[in-house]
């Protein structure tokens, strides 16, 4: 090739270059100029919704940057392994679940988040251009009002925890609402009809993690929104939060605090918890009808959870306690159904590994108005 001609294609090559990054940059340009002013605007309207000062900046950040801090990278391969034990132990995954996988799914639906004293959008999932981009900033300007405005305490338990959740993202749907100015009662009715057991919202393995996720954005808003319907305010809730799944989905406060004494020579105990009321339902109906799950969970009021790990091996005590004999029997029936549905009868216990499950010995007992689950095996 001629020099001249060589001379000419490079200059070329580069003109195109500088377009392309001249082009790549006015577009992101644009972009964060248009983040920027509709977050500028609907935290001022925000401002005056909830009459409080909302001084927390806007950044804009890509699923790469997303993924590096939460994504399945961040998880220990000890944590995926302790997570994986604990939802395979309970039936409600099946044998080849992957924690990781469902991490980095979770983290991909991220559309804009409020952390560490900014909201953040996330540039492949927030059109700035929406009604929902706009719903999603105002629902990110409530957890700032949060965090800025009052002392919330997360519940120490999954249960707790769940409720805690419940609260804090339904009052963010709410504001989101409130922004967007639709009808509070409309949208608790839509919710309200999309999860009625008849429609079985839990279908199995892959509806059971994704309800448990969703719980604080369905439940939690019916929570949040009829409490709004009744005060007229959303400050009311944060000032006496929920403890259990029990009070979002019933309105009931009390619970017993259960306590097990259970010990496992040579194992490590690496959970302690109290599950609750919703975990309860997930755990049936994984397996069984909505509407018998719904209903056999009704009655619980309180249970401890307790599992114990030797390598891949692990064995659990779950007690239930019921609000009255008669919900120990529906509870009861259940949970015979269930093991029959992934299992086989042998003497007092059950082999399961049918359905998808893993293979596990486990076994209940009953005690007046508490039942006792027992489960051993290998993952």
């Amino acid at each position: 090739m001629e020099k001249s001609a060589a001379r000419r294609l490079a200059i070329i090559l580069l003109i195109s270059f500088t377009a392309f990054l001249l082009s790549t940059y006015t577009v992101h340009d644009v972009y964060q100029e248009r983040t920027i002013k509709i977050y500028d605007e609907v935290r001022h309207t925000m401002e005056e919704i909830r009459h409080k000062k909302i001084d927390v900046p806007v950044k804009v950040v890509d699923m790469e940057w997303v993924l590096e801090r939460w994504g399945s990278s961040t998880v220990s391969e000890e944590e995926a392994k302790k997570e994986e034990m604990f939802y395979k132990s309970l039936l409600i995954v099946p044998s080849n679940f992957s924690f990781k996988r469902k991490v980095d799914s979770e983290v991909a639906g991220f559309m804009a988040f409020y952390w560490k004293d900014a909201v953040y959008v996330v540039r492949e999932n927030f059109d700035p251009y929406s009604n929902s981009g706009k719903e999603a900033l105002a629902h990110e300007l409530e957890h700032a009002i949060q965090d800025r405005y009052f002392t919330i305490k997360a519940g120490d338990t999954h249960d707790g925890e769940k409720a805690y959740s419940a609260l804090i993202e339904g009052s963010a749907v709410i504001a989101g609402w409130l922004y967007v100015n639709k009808s509070i009662e409309k949208e608790l009715s839509k919710i309200e009809n999309e999860t009625e057991c008849k429609f079985e919202i839990n279908r199995g393995f892959d509806d059971s993690l994704h309800l448990l996720y969703f719980f604080p954005y369905k439940f939690g808003t019916l929570y949040a929104g009829k409490m709004y319907l009744e005060t007229g305010d959303l400050d009311n809730g944060y000032l006496n939060p929920p403890k259990s799944t029990k009070e979002i989905l019933e309105g009931k406060k009390s619970f017993i605090k259960v306590v097990g004494n259970w010990d496992v020579e040579g194992y490590d105990l690496i959970r302690n918890d109290t599950l609750g009321e919703f975990f309860t339902y997930i755990f049936l109906s994984t397996h069984l009808s909505d509407c018998e799950a719904l209903e056999s969970a009704k009655g619980w009021n309180g249970d401890n959870f307790k599992l114990f790990r030797l390598n891949n091996s692990f064995v659990f005590f779950w007690k239930i306690c019921f609000e009255t004999e008669k919900d120990a029997d529906e509870f009861q029936n259940s949970i015979t159904q269930l093991l029959n549905t992934v299992g086989v009868k042998k003497g007092d216990y059950w082999e399961t590994g049918l359905k998808g499950t893993i293979n596990e010995i486990i076994k209940f007992k009953r005690n007046g108005r508490e039942i006792l689950i027992e489960g051993m095996g290998k993952i």
